[in-house]
């Protein structure tokens, strides 16, 4: 961010600007404390000090919250992102008002936080609030108690924000707290728990959520307060004084107090040609990673002069260092006074400029600087002060101003000069002020177009333009702000008469010239939306004048608050079990405190070092040369290691199947942009990441890289390869016993595409690896220690017993952890291996982005024969996956299995296939495969629906499988010859979903709700399923032991926690098998020792099959123990064990679930989901309005974590097929969708306003362990409703526009497909 000053104005006088400057500047000027040279702070009551000559550890650029981990050694506060978009870093800042001097507590990224902006701070991080020794805050055990906690990655920055919101703010509202949480991430829980648990703060919380804390001893404390920690600390009161460092590394830090002396330090940098940076939230840094190198920084968060908040009888004035929160405030409530009617608007749009910690300390200069100096940034501050006629006034002293327009000030030289303040006007008459920002997601995400109009209008005149209007809009190309033309063709016009929107809409068309740049949405949308947007203003002014069914035009999307309900059973017969009851996670107060360790969380080691990949910028070429010399020579770098250097094999993953290989380092071919070329080792990871840049590659024999999979598909057909090279052989097709009826009453024709999506775990990959006596100690964020450990021994040459691996948990995975985290623990193992050193490799968000592979894009093309009921008597599919450079993941052969669902498949033959393209060995994730495949049969069966003009739902009815139907073979679960059997459970959830879902009702109003309004759709879908759930001959162990002292028992098993509850249904089913309390139990770190030769833990089986294995193993421990007991009378727990000890009692168990375990079955699992959505036709815009699903989740074996489950799954499917979009540089074959900025996971305000979540009741399982059925992945399947739905919404809108043809709608949908397939065209209307 950068304050500056211009030239003089030709508007106004000098002597005017100077009469202005002094009235609005502080009197008297405060007397400055004395220059420093050192940036005191608080970190939860303790203070630090950073001198100057701080050995050279820090530099301008280093970052709070590595100065919190790695200095203040506080683990809680996380990192990922890196750019202030996910909120794991968040922590609370107090500092002071520099006008007021008023205490501010605010939630601040630390990741942007500069340590050198901290001077004077008092900083909390989650660990000041409480811990297991002090106890907890009640803001940290409210979100343990209501389940608001997976992987935990995320927790300590909600609590965190939460914290720094009820700090702020002694009166909560349910809606402050959900509009809070804009920048905060979490992939687990789907969100509603978390809500749940902050909004029992809130003095209007509904009372159903209030109950369910009531056993929770201080639920009535306020969330500002609490025993011990920073609540009853008072504020501290460090001086802020003048800083003037001049740090090791070369760099001046200056910080300010006073206008003055900021003016004579940026003379002086103008003067010396001295490249500075003006900071103060330092937030644009999220943004703008790569601006600089500066010589020097100049800090102006003291200054009071610059945060000037004023109203005159002319004009209202805000100081250049005016936070965005501080100014949604002032004008919002500016909008309440006459002649700034149109500021309360403005206040509004500035809601959805970036997230809330962002806005607390970013400043209006500040993101009027960023667009000054990259015009290409879409600026909504920019763009609605333009609007309204701001005035930006900058200085190079107290008596040298000038005043500007915003678009003028764009071209204006700021060396040596600052942005003071900005002026809105007070305007007299019927103005009509609107904004609107059109975006990828609701919350924190930049705009496609935005746009704002303020217009003059006489009602009293047919709405007469009665001034020159003003109409702006940004996201269309670098140089364009105002509609000029459109603007003067408006100017007097009547906006009654038709014909003057039809004109004003022909301008736009004809002066709106969008750019395109990748990632970007096209020029045509962007065009159209600015036609739109006008239309959306005309109506509103007119009002009741405009047609009845038009007035939904006018408005935007409103999102309403988010609710939820949960219904399950619970258990009460077993009496004090905890089996089958909904309990806490075991870790949810660690993670909630920040107590629970991560692997990054691992102290240094003694001569650790860090490791930095150089990556390839280039796809579908080769390399050349490599020159490491310059990064070499970089102080502190140890080694560059390439492929050269591997001991043993080049390869981090062999395949599932074991018989492929995917190289550590690339040795020639490069397939794909951002494959390892080789890695930097050095002292610290800051210098690993800069000498990494300095790596020279060169590459030859470049083409054009094959990105997509029709462009695969193509390429094989013209090469006459596609049926050898593409398609599986036949005997991985799967049929149906009978043939297809080749004389079906109707047939049909089409294709489906499925996007890929990335996993975006919050944790991103790491690995410590350090040498021991023999061998070495491996800590690996992995879902697979067995294949971890026999990749690192085979790139070593080494023996497998070498190797120790230890798994505590991992924050997320979602499949990402199985092969691609190997790639980070064999290139870690190999430098340790060189350098016989600890290294560490901790990727960041857009490595882990470029280096690693996602969900299997899919493309399939199918024909359909069915009878006049819609069913199905002839089905041909060829179902094709992208698996990316290397074919070792693909799942196409589970999308045609799982492709029959809960249907009779009469006459199906489906042919699996897979495409190589030059992206990333694309990998599992959640439900891979399975998605696809039951998504494809759904939208064939819309297609079949849509073509007989029939209820979707009648269609799904007439094809339901029966028993006796014949099953298709499905691997580990159906095979050829097989027939259904029992009850299919589909036709009694759906017709329970009807009734409590109110199907038919909500289908008429619906019918109603889209006749009376052309602008605003709704859709609904309802989407059943049958879940085969298999085990595929999966490993998985489990080792208990009781300790004879005190009766407590230790357990470790095979799985790795990752967020689903392993432990906690492992630690119930110990406790249930063993007859003892929970908190007799331990759950230890997984290694591979105890859990040797064990399979990966994914495919939503694990939890069940390694409380099979500690069943086993208590049941083991209980036979040897029986005959002690037997001689006892009613003895205690303690006392049965210590005489089973001195009995030589074995008090160990050990079990490995195994296929050889004929007592577990496989088995469907059932359910379905009702969605309705609610699409702005014009914009393309939509939300979820209300998703009601059913599954079937057997006898839940802890309901909460299942809830919990079903949800996170739910949503992260919500994602894939709503808003999560893959782009790739069409030339370098560089994915450009790598970081927050670009690619977008749900957050709060993405899931449903209303959420119902229904276990199916008195559904045990007979073939499951303990009656339950796997949760984890089977409801991302029944995410596709919501595609439908939106499908169903457009298809009202093509209707109006005299379309009822079939359409084809892939996924993930965006704004634009909307309004592309709505066939709009809002000229035509009005």
């Amino acid at each position: 961010m950068t304050f500056a000053v211009a030239p003089n104005s030709a508007c106004l006088s000098q002597a005017f600007l100077r009469n202005k400057m002094k009235c609005i500047l502080r009197k008297p000027q405060p007397q400055l404390p004395a220059s420093n040279d050192t940036v005191t702070f608080l970190i939860n009551g303790t203070q630090y000090t950073v001198s100057a000559s701080n050995n050279g550890s820090l530099n301008p650029e280093s970052r709070l919250v590595d100065y919190i981990r790695d200095q203040a050694k506080l683990k809680g506060t996380k990192w990922t992102c890196r750019e202030g978009g996910c909120g794991a870093c968040v922590v609370t800042a107090r500092t002071k008002d520099p006008q007021t001097g008023q205490e501010l507590v605010r939630a601040v990224n630390s990741c942007l936080t500069p340590v050198y902006a901290c001077d004077g701070w008092d900083i909390s991080t989650v660990e000041d609030l409480g811990n297991r020794r002090d106890g907890y805050h009640p803001i940290q055990k409210r979100l343990a108690h209501f389940g608001g906690t997976q992987c935990g990655f995320c927790s300590a920055g909600m609590v965190m924000n939460m914290y720094s919101l009820a700090m702020s703010n002694k009166n909560l509202k349910s809606q402050d707290i959900e509009n809070t949480f804009d920048g905060n991430i979490c992939r687990c829980t789907g969100y509603r728990p978390i809500f749940d648990a902050f909004k029992s703060f809130a003095d209007d919380a509904d009372p159903e959520i209030k109950k369910r804390c009531d056993d929770i001893e201080d639920c009535g404390s306020c969330p500002g307060k609490s025993s011990g920690g920073c609540c009853s600390r008072p504020a501290a009161n460090l001086p802020s004084a003048n800083l003037d460092l001049s740090l090791p590394t070369g760099e001046k830090w200056n910080k300010i107090t006073d206008l003055k002396t900021t003016f004579e330090i940026l003379n002086n940098h103008a003067k010396n040609k001295i490249k500075y940076r003006i900071v103060a939230g330092n937030t644009g840094t999220g943004v703008f990673k790569f601006d600089g190198p500066y010589d020097a920084y100049v800090e102006v968060n003291n200054v009071p002069d610059l945060s000037v908040l004023s109203v005159n009888k002319s004009e209202a004035v805000l100081g250049a260092g005016i936070t965005l929160t501080k100014a949604i405030d002032f004008l919002e409530n500016l909008g309440n006074t006459e002649g700034f009617k149109y500021a309360g608007g403005m206040g509004h749009h500035i809601r959805r400029v970036a997230n809330t910690p962002v806005r607390n300390f970013g400043t209006i200069a500040g993101n009027i600087m960023m667009k000054h100096d990259h015009h290409d940034f879409p600026s909504d501050i920019f763009l609605i002060l333009e609007a309204v006629g701001a005035k930006v006034y900058v200085a190079s002293s107290p008596t040298d101003i000038s005043s500007y327009k915003l678009v003028d000030f764009l071209n204006v030289d700021m060396r040596g000069r600052l942005i003071v303040y900005f002026t809105i006007p007070k305007r007299k008459g019927n103005y009509v002020y609107r904004s609107f920002k059109i975006t990828k997601r609701h919350q924190n995400a930049h705009a496609y177009v935005n746009a704002a109009f303020l217009i003059k209008v006489d009602p009293a005149l047919d709405f007469k333009i009665t001034e020159k209007p003003s109409i702006c809009f940004g996201g269309i190309n670098p140089k364009f702000v105002h509609a000029t033309r459109t603007e003067d063709a408006l100017t007097g016009a009547d906006l009654a008469d038709p014909n003057t929107l039809k004109k004003a809409i022909k301008m736009l068309d004809e002066e709106v010239e969008p750019d395109h740049h990748l990632p970007d949405s096209t020029p045509q949308y962007r065009k159209q939306l600015t036609q739109n947007l006008l239309y959306k203003v005309v109506l509103g002014i007119l009002g009741e004048k405009a047609d009845g069914n038009l007035h939904s035009g006018a408005e935007v999307l409103i999102r309403e608050q988010n609710s939820g309900r949960q219904t399950y059973d619970t258990d009460e017969e077993f009496g004090m079990s905890p089996l089958y009851k909904p309990v806490a996670k075991l870790e949810a107060l660690a993670q909630c405190s920040g107590e629970a360790e991560y692997v990054n969380d691992i102290p240094k080691q003694q001569d650790e070092l860090s490791g930095a990949f150089v990556t390839a910028t280039l796809a579908n070429t080769e390399i050349k040369t490599i020159d490491a010399s310059e990064a070499l020579k970089v102080p502190g770098v140890v080694t560059f290691i390439t492929s050269k250097d591997i001991p043993g094999r080049n390869s981090f993953y062999d395949g599932f199947m074991g018989n492929g290989k995917e190289e550590v380092f690339v040795e020639t071919e490069v397939k794909a942009s951002g494959q390892a070329l080789g890695l930097v080792v050095a002292q610290s990871r800051e210098i690993a990441l800069a000498a990494a840049k300095l790596v020279k590659v060169e590459y030859q024999e470049s083409k054009r890289p094959v990105l997509k999979i029709k462009e695969a598909i193509s390429k094989a057909k013209e090469e006459g390869t596609f049926e050898s090279a593409i398609m599986y052989p036949p005997f991985m097709n799967v049929k149906s016993p009978d043939e297809p009826n080749p004389t079906s009453q109707y047939k049909i024709k089409g294709e489906f595409n499925i996007g890929g999506q990335a996993h975006v775990q919050m944790e991103n990959h790491v690995t410590l690896v350090i040498p021991q006596e023999d061998g070495l100690l491996v800590y690996a964020a992995t879902q697979w220690m067995d294949q971890c450990q026999m990749m690192i021994a085979k790139a070593l040459n080494i023996p497998n017993n070498s190797i120790d691996i230890k798994v505590k948990r991992i924050g997320g995975a979602y499949g990402s952890k199985i092969s691609r985290g190997t790639h980070v623990a064999v290139a870690a193992a190999v430098a340790s291996h060189i350098t016989r050193k600890p290294v560490r490799i901790v990727l960041d968000m857009e490595h882990g982005f470029e280096m690693m592979g996602k969900r299997l894009p899919y493309h399939t093309e199918y024909e359909a024969g069915f009878d006049q009921n819609g069913k199905i008597d002839a089905l041909q599919a060829k179902v094709i996956c992208d698996s990316g450079m290397y074919d070792l993941d693909t799942t196409s052969a589970f999308a045609v299995a799982f492709m029959q669902s809960c249907y009779n498949a009469k006459g199906w033959n489906l042919q699996p296939g897979r495409v190589t393209t030059n992206t990333h060995t694309n990998t599992f994730c959640r439900a891979p495969g399975t998605t696809q495949g039951i998504a494809i049969i759904e939208n064939i069966m819309e297609h079949v629906a849509d073509t007989l003009k029939k209820d979707p739902v009648e269609v799904r009815q007439a094809n339901f499988l029966k028993p006796g139907d014949p099953l298709l073979p499905c691997h580990g679960k159906q095979h050829e010859g097989d027939i259904f059997e029992g009850v299919n459970l589909v036709p009694n959830i759906i017709e329970e979903l009807q009734r409590s879902g109110d199907y038919e009702e909500r289908k008429r109003l619906i019918e109603e709700f889209n006749r009376s309004n052309r602008w605003k759709k709704r859709g609904l879908a309802l989407v059943p399923m049958r879940y085969l759930q298999g085990f595929h001959g999966m490993k998985l162990s489990a080792f208990v032991a009781i300790h004879n002292q005190d009766g407590t028992v230790s357990i470790s098993h095979a799985g790795v926690e990752c967020g689903q509850g392993i432990n906690t249904k492992v630690a119930q089913t110990a406790a249930h098998t063993l007859g003892i309390p929970m908190s007799k139990i331990a759950v230890k770190a997984a290694n591979n020792l105890t859990a040797a030769n064990s399979d990966c833990t994914g495919g939503a089986i694990t939890s069940e099959l390694v409380c099979y294995a500690i069943t086993r193993a208590c049941q083991q421990i209980a036979e040897r123990m029986a005959p002690i007991k037997k001689g006892l009378e009613d003895p205690s727990w303690e006392e049965l064990v210590q005489k089973c000890n001195q009995g030589g009692i074995d008090l160990r168990g050990t079990y490995q679930y195994s296929a050889n375990d004929a007592d577990v079955k496989p088995y469907d699992i059932y359910g379905a989901n009702l969605t309705e959505v609610e699409v702005d036709i014009l914009t393309g815009e939509f939300k979820i309005v209300r998703l009601d699903l059913v599954e079937d989740a057997g006898k839940s074996l802890s309901p909460e974590i299942d809830i919990g489950q079903i949800e996170g799954s739910l949503v992260m499917g919500l994602g894939l097929w709503s808003e999560e979009k893959l782009v790739f540089d069409p030339e370098t074959g560089r994915l450009l969708t790598r970081n927050t900025w670009e690619y977008k996971v749900p957050l709060p305000k993405c899931i449903p306003e209303d959420i119902r979540i229904v276990i199916m009741r008195n559904a045990p399982n007979p073939l499951g362990v303990l009656r339950s059925k796997a949760t984890g992945e089977p409801p991302l399947c029944l995410a596709v409703a919501v595609l439908f739905a939106i499908k169903n919404a457009i298809k009202a809108a093509r209707s109006d526009a005299g379309n009822t043809e079939w359409f084809q709608l892939d996924g993930p949908v965006t704004p634009e497909d909307v309004v592309r397939l709505s066939l709009t065209n809002s000229g035509e209307h009005f």
